[in-house]
C-alpha cells in the first residue's frame, strides 16, 4: 500500500473531481489505452493546509486551472486543464489527444468509474503496467501485473483517507494480489517503517483495501520510498 500510493500520488498527482460538471469534457480528451490516468480538484487540493510540500508544489505547477487531468505513458506526461481545456505535452500524445476528443465519444467505462468517486484526487491504472519506479516502489509493477485495472481516490480531512480497488485478471490472480500486498505490509512493518492501520477485504476478482492516516505519516512515507 505505501509503494502503491507513493507511485500513484507523486506520477500522477494533478487531477480532477469527477462529480465537477466539466469533467466529462476533459476525459474526452483521454487517448485510448492510456495506462494511467489521474484526476484532481485542485481548488480542494490547493485549500488543503496539510497537504505534503512536493504535492503542493506539484498542484500549483498546473496554474490557475480549478480541475485537472493528466495522462501517462512511456511517451511522458499529458496534462488536460482548464476551461476550455489545455492540452499539454509530448507533440504525439497532445495529437492523440486532440483527436481522440474530435471523435466525440464518451470516457471508457473505467475512468467514469474512477471519476464517479467524487473524491478530489483519484488514480486510475490499466493492468499490467510497468511504471518507471526504482527501489522499494517498483514492487508496485509486481502487483499490477496480476491486475486487469486498479484505482485509487484519496479523499482530504482531518485525516487523510485512501481507498485502493484492484481489479484481478481472474480469482486466482486476486488471491496473488492480496497477498502479495499483506507481505509486503509484513516486511515494511518488520523493517520498522511507521505505517498505517490498513484494512483489505477480497470478493471473487476484487481486492479493496483502506486506510486513514495523519498527513504528517503520509509525508514521511513519501520521503522515505
Amino acid at each position: 500500500m505505501v509503494t502503491f500510493v507513493r507511485a500513484a500520488v507523486l506520477l500522477s498527482f494533478a487531477l480532477l473531481a469527477a462529480c465537477r460538471r466539466s469533467e466529462p469534457d476533459l476525459l474526452t480528451y483521454v487517448p485510448p489505452g492510456a495506462p494511467v490516468v489521474a484526476g484532481l480538484d485542485l481548488d480542494t487540493v490547493r485549500a488543503y493546509a496539510k497537504l505534503p510540500p512536493p504535492l503542493r508544489g506539484l498542484a500549483d505547477s498546473l496554474g490557475d486551472a480549478h480541475r485537472a487531468v493528466l495522462v501517462y505513458d512511456a511517451r511522458g506526461l499529458l496534462s488536460i486543464r482548464g476551461d476550455p481545456p489545455t492540452v499539454s505535452g509530448p507533440p504525439d500524445l497532445v495529437q492523440a489527444a486532440q483527436a481522440q476528443h474530435g471523435k466525440g465519444g464518451a470516457p471508457a467505462t473505467e475512468l467514469a468509474r474512477a471519476a464517479a468517486s467524487g473524491k478530489p484526487v483519484w488514480v486510475y491504472l490499466r493492468g499490467g503496467t510497468a511504471l518507471p519506479l526504482t527501489g522499494n516502489a517498483a514492487n508496485v509493477n509486481r502487483l499490477m501485473h496480476a491486475t486487469a485495472s486498479a484505482t485509487l481516490t484519496v479523499a482530504l480531512g482531518d485525516r487523510i483517507d485512501l481507498e485502493l480497488t484492484a481489479i484481478g485478471l481472474n480469482d486466482a490472480a486476486a488471491t496473488e494480489f492480496e497477498q502479495s500486498l499483506r507481505a509486503m505490509l509484513t516486511l515494511a512493518t518488520a523493517a520498522k517503517v511507521r505505517l498505517p492501520a490498513v484494512q483489505i477485504s477480497r470478493r471473487g476478482r476484487e481486492v479493496d483495501v483502506s486506510c486513514r492516516t495523519e498527513p504528517e505519516v503520509l509525508e514521511q512515507l513519501l520521503r522515505a520510498f
